[in-house]
């Protein structure tokens, strides 16, 4: 799921009808150095209405950003998956 190794320091989903937000916090030490690395993962769902794709995108960059103005944005995956 998620790229980050070390301890996790703590882990947290929150869902709704249409989106869950996935935080996970890691803490590694290197060369007696201690860092904590906060990792968020944001699906948003359909029930096969069309998704504004640029809306979308713009609201989790936001949305991660306000949560912490100094968090950055290293990686955006996009996925569509159809039930079958």
């Amino acid at each position: 799921m998620y790229s980050a190794t070390g301890e996790i320091v703590s882990s947290q989903t929150i869902s709704s009808k249409t989106r869950t937000v996935e935080t996970i916090t890691y803490k590694t030490e290197r060369d007696g150095v201690v860092e904590t690395r906060v990792e968020q993962k944001i699906t948003i769902q359909s029930d096969g209405d069309p998704i504004d794709h640029d809306r979308a995108l713009a609201e989790a960059i936001q949305e991660a950003t306000a949560m912490n103005p100094d968090m950055t944005v290293e990686k955006i995956e996009i996925q569509q998956q159809t039930a079958q």
